[in-house]
């Protein structure tokens, strides 16, 4: 049948095209002769495969043909990815054609009731639908392994100044431990810089938390320091940042946000003022890194899920000058920020907030490719997941808010926003796409399942079909592989950020689906666990989503015991992933408390030696 032989040719394509780009990076003396041959030969692999599998047909030849009328358009499209990377893109564009064209054909409704038919139509239609923001996600994941040539080069700040325009910097703490605020205090004391000055605000700290300390250690470090207290005000932290800005001495052009807790470098206001020389410039996003994480598998995989995301999309991001502050050190041209309104206390994600307002006014975001600042990492999974979904529920309210200038073309209001700015801008939105339509499917796929039980109700499911989810699932793996060996990890960095990525889709889910809520979110805080037993703290991070997770599994055993063809099949093995999805966080919560019990006696004793060939964009190592 001519249908089974495209769909089998395009559903081999995808890996094939992966293992071409996975060769190019693990051959890299070999880069001319693999670009010469990716095309040609993913073209004969995906074919000579789909012949082994479905045998010779003309549909075959059709198809191929089909591909190679593509490559034109998309070469003159995107002239900066090689060859393999091409190939790749080829496969994304063709998977989602054939998606849309072909994925209803993959299903017979033979033996079907009229409830089980229209519940599996409209599973269909949502992730028809969510497909192209996956896709269009996948590809700026993956860019950094698609080309080699970039418009903006890779910005490393190599001049020292220690005078130029005074800066202020901002460090904002509320109910971190007072030690780390002291070391955060001390590294800013020992800043090589002429004209700078330090404003902590005390953003109105859990009843009983003693900050004498952290206003001791202000005053002894001279009258450059000011400390400031906040009484919890209704703007979070944004509002504790327009009020270290309302303090902040007229004669300050540069405002440094620093996290408290970060320890920074004495050179970093010297160094990256100078950015600073064009007008157009109104921020400077340093690369964030963090310390004391090498006991801890769990901080290990916090650690590489963030530097997967600044090594891959980030990199796509500086490209489009399209950086948002986040974490670590930012510096910020204070005529941009006052005359875009501030700091939005509305907005749980100020940072990507301030970072739309400020390409919408046309100044230009540059990402320096060094460290300046060190910061710890959650230790516990239930704050690391109440960060996540802070951080998720802040950006999906800012994208809602200024929805209207990131529409595309004349729907748009105008701005300076450029269209791969504004993708840019809605691609963190675009990346919930996958685990909240997981969350709305789930119900329809259990009561699908549960239906077609008693009824005994099945719908024909094409091994083809199969075959393109199995393909899928090995490509988007190599290509995670490969992005986490190109940053510098092995393959037990890649699984632990995945487990975590893993156990965080729940959370994703419900925090995007919350902002995209017309009515406020308020400023929820992160809870404090760390006086709770370590049993209290796995039960608090894990309980509901082990109930959860023992639903489905259950639901999945009775339909793959009762339905043992068609889509009794498939929607029992989904349903078995999903609960072992759900059995994530009760992992990593584990993992967690592992690591809390096997830290060394110092915590922040300094690992940046160990790290720093990891810390860069370059050229791949291995």
């Amino acid at each position: 049948m001519v249908f089974d032989h495209v769909l089998v040719y395009l559903a081999i394509f995808p890996f094939i095209s992966a293992l071409v780009v996975v060769a190019r990076f693990l051959f890299a003396r070999c880069t001319r002769l693999i670009d010469a041959l990716a095309i040609p030969s993913v073209l004969a692999l995906s074919g000579g495969a789909q012949c082994a599998v479905s045998g010779p047909s003309a549909a075959l030849a059709t198809g191929i043909a089909f591909s190679a009328s593509l490559l034109p358009s998309l070469r003159k499209r995107f002239p900066d990815l090689h060859p393999a990377g091409l190939a790749l893109l080829l496969a994304l564009v063709q998977t989602g054609g054939a998606c849309l064209v072909l994925a209803p054909l993959t299903l017979t409704s033979d033996g079907a009731g009229i409830w089980t038919r229209a519940l599996i139509a409209t599973q269909l239609a949502m992730l028809l639908l969510g497909l192209p923001p996956v896709l269009l996600r996948a590809y700026f994941a993956w860019e950094v392994l698609l080309r080699d040539k970039w418009r903006r080069p890779v910005r490393s700040v190599a001049h020292y100044r220690p005078g130029g325009p005074a800066v202020a910097v901002h460090v904002v703490c509320c109910g971190e431990p007072q030690e780390r605020v002291v070391q955060t205090l001390d590294a800013l004391g020992l800043v090589e810089y002429a004209a700078f000055e330090v404003i902590v605000v005390e953003n109105g700290s859990e009843e009983g938390r003693d900050r004498t300390p952290v206003r001791d250690r202000c005053r002894l470090l001279g009258e450059r320091f000011q400390f400031h207290r906040v009484e919890r005000p209704a703007g979070g932290r944004a509002a504790a940042l327009n009020h270290a800005l309302a303090r902040t001495s007229r004669e300050a052009e540069i405002v440094a946000v620093v996290d408290a807790g970060v320890v920074v470098t004495p050179d970093f206001a010297a160094r990256l003022v100078g950015c600073f020389e064009e007008a157009s410039v109104g921020r400077v996003q340093t690369w964030p890194d963090y310390r004391g994480w090498f006991h801890s598998r769990f901080m290990t995989g916090c650690f590489w899920e963030s530097r997967l995301l600044w090594s891959g999309t980030m990199r796509g991001f500086d490209e489009r000058r399209a950086g948002f502050p986040e974490g670590g050190v930012s510096l910020l041209r204070r005529d941009a920020l006052e005359a875009t309104g501030g700091w939005a206390e509305w907005s749980l994600a100020e940072g990507h907030e301030l970072g739309i307002r400020l390409a919408a006014a046309g100044y230009v975001s540059l990402v320096v490719n060094e460290t300046f600042g060190r910061e710890p990492l959650s230790e516990t999974y239930a704050v690391y997941r109440a960060r996540q979904h802070r951080r998720i529920l802040g950006v999906t309210q800012a994208v809602r808010h200024h929805r209207r200038l990131l529409l595309p073309g004349r729907w748009a209001v105008p701005s300076a926003l450029t269209p791969g700015q504004r993708v840019c801008a809605v691609l963190p939105l675009l990346d919930q796409v996958r685990p909240s339509g997981g969350l709305l499917l789930l119900p329809l796929a259990v009561a699908t399942a549960l239906l077609g039980v008693l009824h005994h109700e099945h719908v024909g499911v094409r091994w083809e079909l199969w075959l393109a989810i199995v393909a899928a699932y090995a490509t988007a793996a190599t290509l995670r592989w490969c992005l986490c060996a190109r940053a510098g990890g092995s393959l037990e960095d890649a699984v632990l950020a995945a487990l975590l990525s893993s156990s965080l889709a729940h959370t994703t889910a419900t925090a995007t689906l919350r902002g995209l809520l017309p009515w406020g979110a308020g400023h929820p805080r992160v809870p404090e666990v760390r006086d709770l037993s370590p049993l209290g703290r796995v039960l608090r991070a894990a309980c509901a989503h082990t109930c959860v997770a023992a639903v489905l599994l259950t639901v999945a055993a009775v339909t793959l015991a009762h339905r043992p063809a068609g889509s009794g099949i498939l929607l029992g093995v989904w349903l078995l992933l999903r609960g072992l999805r759900y059995l994530t966080p009760l992992a990593v919560a584990v993992l967690a408390e592992r690591g809390l019990r096997d830290r060394p006696r110092h915590q922040d004793q300094d690992y940046m030696a160990a790290s720093v060939a990891r810390l860069r964009w370059g050229p791949s190592r291995r």
